[in-house]
């Protein structure tokens, strides 16, 4: 979680603040939780290791894992599925 804003960090969503402050702002109340993982080193830098949802970016649309799965099982001739993201 992220406690201090920093120049680069978005403001809000355009036409839609309410939508921005449920996303980024309501898990954790006053703290900005982009659902990205983290780790800090011991020098103090910090190292993105990946999501901590089951969410993937596909050609800028968030879809969550388990509904790519469910669309896949509803096929009659699909009895079981799984989804995992690997890095491009």
């Amino acid at each position: 979680m992220i406690t201090d804003s920093w120049p680069g960090q978005a403001r809000t969503l355009f036409g839609d603040h309410e939508r921005f402050e449920q996303t980024y702002f309501s898990t954790f109340k006053g703290m900005y939780f982009s659902g990205d993982g983290a780790r800090r080193d011991e020098d103090g830098y910090y190292w993105i290791t990946g999501r901590v949802d089951d969410v993937l970016n596909v050609s800028g649309h968030r879809l969550g894992t388990a509904e790519i799965e469910s669309a896949l099982v509803a096929h009659p001739k699909i009895a079981e599925a799984a989804v995992v993201g690997i890095p491009h």
